[in-house]
């Protein structure tokens, strides 16, 4: 091995000077610098560029950094954004806001590179959410060396291959390649460009383009993605695993086939601001409920078994969906006997995810690999044919069962996931919990079926069909109760009337009225409180009042149920004027945001 530093100066032909100066003196060798830059890359060229060794050739490898490209209208903001990103190496990155022309180069001189050495470019990128546009088999790769028109040892333009996913975390696609003699005046250039077709494009964020001995390979994250579309139509959304480079797919809701889907009595297509897609789907109302997603066998990764899950939210008048009643399924191929699939079955508990929308497993299937035919995913009731309303979808998920999301709270464990019209759900962002309002039709109220005593309204505030307005009664006693199971385990729920009032209410003075919460319905109730008189109401953000009413503990495992009471049968004074919309029950560690 060479031990003189004029022998590593020749391993190190580059031209120092590009590289900082203080860091070069920092290693006591040329050889400690050699051995330096075969593990680690640095920065170079004001940080416009990275530089390494291959430590088995000590050939050269260069990453121009974005900053460094000439990207067509790079510099409209309209067209592109630079911003930092904290997985890149560099700076900033260039994400692709919106172009048609879509062109982008970068260029490095002859004299850098290693001599008598075939070179390779690679675009280093990774995509957003949203991105769109890009078709592989329509974007162009091209190296060339000395700009001619016969480029020495280069190629022509030609359509890219597929990408790969980095271990570094961001993909490279391979633009071309050419051979490098050494001596040469001139340079090397890579273009990634689509000009023909002036489609609209977007989400691709740059990182760089890399250039590199085509004898050294990325030490890959996972598998070469073989996909038709490495940026995906608006209808689709693609991921990998990083710890096993399988492939995840999201099928919009567009993509689905949805039964009256095209009819806008019974579906509405809506834009939603926390989805990744343009579109959602929101059910109106239907009975026969049959939602079906499919994508190619060859998209998947081989030898892995994939489940799919539908990805949803709920509106508040959700209705008519009862969890055991409504199945999903998984087919491969279309096979009256799936490959590997699973026969129809009842629906499993939904999950909380950590985007915010929900998710409930559909079923799943193996994918051996080099099949043809499809995964087909399905969603649907078509027996009890009752009518059903309140159901956002998102899209179908398909992801191998090794993956898991992380759940931003527990499974729902809930006999009715989508929640008959006399009570609402919803979670807490932040913790899971759940949480439930009971409507004034899912409370029981005295005389509350005798006209002379209540009236029940509509109210355009509410988010229930009906509201109990009370015209005078004497002796006022309204109960609410849930089942221990639906609440969340070890936690204490406070229960709170929801009401607002009228004009002419009367005699409702809070320091006569008392609230009550009882567990299990026992005169000692656990953790519960005894009959206490009000507190101050509250004013809602949704316009509506609430006042707390009790709270106790929720230890999980019981069986019985949360009891909330609101009233007065001691001074038996006439009284009237409230509208009840229902009590909530939510953990007592969440607040309403007050006005």
């Amino acid at each position: 091995m060479p031990k003189h530093s004029s022998v590593w100066d020749g391993y190190l032909d580059i031209k120092l000077r590009a590289i900082d100066k203080q860091f070069v003196e920092s290693f006591e060798s040329r050889k400690e610098l050699y051995h330096h830059l075969g593990d680690y890359w640095i920065l170079i060229d004001d940080a416009r560029k990275s530089f390494s060794l291959d430590r088995a050739t000590g050939k050269k490898c260069f990453m121009l950094s974005a900053r460094e490209l000439i990207i067509a209208h790079g510099d409209n903001p309209e067209y592109w954004a630079w911003e930092s990103n904290t997985t890149s190496r560099f700076p900033e990155v260039a994400e692709l806001l919106a172009v048609c022309w879509l062109d982008v180069k970068g260029s490095i001189d002859l004299n850098m590179l290693s001599p008598s050495t075939t070179y390779a470019a690679y675009l280093v990128f990774s995509l957003t959410q949203h991105a769109t546009g890009l078709d592989i088999h329509t974007i162009k790769g091209q190296v060339n060396i000395n700009n001619e028109l016969n480029p020495i040892e280069g190629e022509p333009a030609k359509y890219l291959e597929d990408p790969m996913l980095r271990d570094d975390g961001w993909m490279e696609v391979k633009l071309g390649q050419g051979f490098v003699e050494g001596g040469e005046t001139g340079v090397f250039e890579a273009r990634f460009f689509e000009i023909e077709l002036l489609n609209w494009k977007s989400g691709v964020i740059i990182e760089g383009i890399e250039i590199r001995p085509t004898s050294i390979s990325i030490t890959p994250a996972g598998e070469t993605l073989q996909l038709t579309n490495f940026i995906l139509p608006h209808e689709q959304s693609f991921s990998l695993d990083r710890a096993t480079g399988k492939k995840c797919f999201m099928l919009s809701a567009r993509e689905l086939i949805i039964a009256h889907g095209d009819n806008p009595e019974y579906w509405a297509w809506e834009s939603n601001t926390t989805s990744r897609f343009p579109e959602v789907a929101e059910l109106l109302a239907v009975c026969w409920l049959d939602v079906k997603g499919s994508i190619d066998l060859n998209m998947l990764s081989p030898s892995t078994t994939y489940a799919a899950y539908l990805v949803f939210s709920l509106t508040q008048h959700a209705t008519g969906l009862d969890i055991h009643t409504i199945k999903g399924q998984v087919n491969i191929n279309n096979e009256l006997n799936p490959i590997e699939g699973e026969p129809a079955k009842y629906l499993e508990d939904p999950m909380l995810r950590d985007d915010g929308w929900m998710e409930v497993k559909l079923g799943q299937g193996f994918v051996e690999g080099g099949e043809t035919g499809v995964f087909e995913a399905r969603f649907f009731e078509i027996e009890l044919l009752n009518w059903k309303s309140g159901v956002i979808i998102e899209g179908i998920e398909i992801r191998p069962t090794s993956i898991s999301i992380t759940p931003a709270g527990e499974t729902l464990q809930l006999t009715n996931f989508i929640l008959p019209h006399e009570q609402s759900f919803s979670l807490d962002r932040a913790t899971g919990k759940k949480c439930f309002m009971l409507s004034a039709r899912e409370l029981i109220i005295v005389h509350g079926d005798n006209p002379k005593y209540w009236a029940w309204k509509s109210n355009t505030k509410s988010r229930f069909p009906e509201v109990a307005k009370l015209l005078a009664v004497c002796w006022l006693d309204v109960k609410g109760s849930i089942d221990l199971n639906m609440l969340s385990p070890s936690t204490t729920y406070a229960a709170y009337l929801v009401f607002s009032l009228t004009h002419r209410a009367i005699a409702l003075d809070f320091h006569t009225i008392k609230g009550q919460v009882s567990i299990n319905n026992e005169l000692n109730p656990m953790e519960g409180e005894p009959a206490k008189y009000l507190e101050d109401p509250m004013l809602r953000d949704d316009g509506w009042m609430e006042v707390k009413l009790g709270q106790g503990f929720v230890e999980g495992g019981e069986i019985g149920v949360f009891e909330a009471r609101f009233f007065e049968i001691e001074l038996l004074n006439w009284k009237s004027g409230i509208i009840i919309e229902g009590i909530e029950i939510r953990p007592t560690s969440i607040g309403i945001t007050p006005i």
